[in-house]
């Protein structure tokens, strides 16, 4: 008797019967919604790694990161010049002087010299908000001119304009500058710069002599050297850190009513008030005023410390802005006035905040409340990025 054979036969391992295409791997990636989900695809599978560090890299803000995480960074893409490629937006925050090591520096200059495809780059100074914290280097400025890549968009609160002249005979691509400078490359008659078309500083006096689409500004007792660009301006945004009684939210709108009625969109931002400044408990405007832009798209406002607010000529009704009901009526009201405007976005910060964004459908022209917290001024500025604002307008 013949007996049976107990040796097993091993079962084949499953494999893929062929590998993912990069488009697949790409596709899966992009829906992956945070950071940590794509570390995780970098450490699990070398299949997703190359699409996986792609998005890691493609945009990198350390503005809020330890010294050492900026040094694990330029290390990272010293040795590997494919992840510097991957860089396309930048933010750093940088020490002064006398606190910032020459090792870190050389090694932040020789990572940017690889990001070759970078085309935004932000450069803050440890400090900001401070105007003499700004530009307040003159002995690292080789670190951006000895880089090759051609920027978009660059905000500059760190180097002294002057240290920095090469990088500036580069930019023949940049759109998009923010400075607290009176930046001489900006000059017309120098040929730097030829497609600039948005400005943001400090000081309405820094604006330069050429045709701008989007500024950027500080309220002042004198806006008219905006009257320059009103052939060409779309976009105006303007803050302020206190208004006295002789140049109120109402005088402001009605200046900029009166000098760029063409206007597409509009910001008035009022930030947080010293203690010793005039308290305004209410704001006025007029229909009249209002409707004068005629092109007008988006308006942000934000109020500080304002308890009423009387658009004369319309309702004339006193909204009492502490009541959210009220911020909602105060909104819903500018836009019946200004029938142009899609969006309409109003925070109020007294006594708690109150917050109301508008949008009207293009085609019923119903306005709808956009519920939800607000998104921040950033998303309405439409300075840095007007194509990407991120409300919904509604197509009925």
């Amino acid at each position: 008797m013949v007996k049976k054979s107990t040796v097993r036969t091993p079962r084949p391992k499953a494999t893929l019967s062929a590998p993912i295409p990069p488009e697949i791997c790409a596709i899966i990636c992009e829906m992956v919604a945070d950071r940590r989900g794509l570390l995780i695809l970098c450490r699990m599978s070398s299949t997703f790694r190359a699409q996986a560090q792609r998005l890691l890299y493609r945009s990198i803000d350390l503005s809020d990161k330890p010294i050492r995480n900026l040094n694990a960074w330029a290390a990272a893409v010293s040795k590997h010049a494919y992840l510097a490629g991957f860089v396309h937006s930048l933010v750093l925050r940088l020490p002064d002087m006398v606190s910032f090591e020459a090792s870190t520096a050389n090694k932040l200059g020789r990572a940017l010299s690889k990001c070759v495809n970078l085309k935004e780059l932000r450069i803050l100074a440890e400090g900001t908000g401070s105007v003499v914290a700004a530009g307040h280097n003159s002995f690292y400025g080789w670190m951006l001119n000895k880089c090759s890549f051609r920027l978009t968009h660059f905000e500059n609160q760190y180097f002294d304009e002057m240290v920095i002249r090469e990088f500036w005979r580069k930019q023949t691509e940049l759109l998009v500058v923010s400075s607290e400078h009176n930046v001489r490359a900006m000059d017309p008659d120098m040929g730097l710069l030829p497609r600039l078309i948005a400005v943001n500083t400090y000081h309405i006096e820094n604006l330069p002599d050429r045709p701008l689409q989007r500024i950027e500004t500080r309220v002042c007792n004198n806006l008219t050297p905006l009257k320059q660009y009103e052939a060409t301006l779309t976009t105006l945004n303007l803050t302020q850190i206190w208004i006295d009684r002789n140049f109120s939210i109402g005088a402001v709108i009605k200046v900029v009513a009166e000098t760029l009625p063409n206007l597409v969109h509009l910001g008035i931002i009022e930030l947080d008030r010293c203690r010793d400044n005039i308290y305004h408990p209410t704001g006025v405007t007029s229909k009249g005023i209002l409707q004068k832009f005629t092109k007008l798209q988006t308006f942000c406002l934000q109020l500080q410390d304002t308890r009423y607010f009387v658009i004369q000529g319309a309702s004339d009704t006193q909204h009492y802005l502490t009541l959210p009901t009220a911020v909602y009526d105060l909104g819903r009201e500018i836009m019946t006035v200004v029938p142009t405007l899609r969006r309409t976005a109003i925070r109020v910060k007294i006594c708690g905040t109150g917050v109301c964004v508008l949008t009207r459908s293009q085609q019923e022209g119903t306005i709808r409340e956009v519920p939800g917290p607000w998104p921040g001024i950033e998303v309405f500025s439409m300075f840095w990025k007007p194509e990407n604002i991120l409300l919904p307008v509604h197509q009925d």
